[in-house]
């Protein structure tokens, strides 16, 4: 079960990011989570930085279930699946 006040705090950037336009997320671990989103190779839109784990666990979460087109939510969640095993 998703903790509400995480869902409450990363939210607006799902709903920023959902309409986007990307085809890669890019995720770089070094003590802070930076979630990147690219399409056709090229950077899109911000790097949102997340302090703690737990935030960038339920963004990716959240943006996996509102993003359209199921190439772009397979590579989503391939990348919550990477996250989780280096976490």
């Amino acid at each position: 079960m998703m903790n509400m006040n995480l869902e409450l705090i990363v939210r607006p950037y799902v709903d920023k990011v959902e309409k986007w336009e990307f085809d890669e997320v890019v995720l770089e671990y070094s003590g802070a989570v930076k979630i990147s989103f690219k399409y056709g190779g090229r950077k899109v839109g911000d790097t949102l930085t997340f302090c703690k784990k737990d935030l960038a666990r339920v963004f990716l979460d959240l943006l996996g279930g509102s993003v359209k087109g199921d190439d772009k939510i397979k590579l989503v969640c391939q990348a919550c699946l990477d996250f989780s095993e280096h976490c």
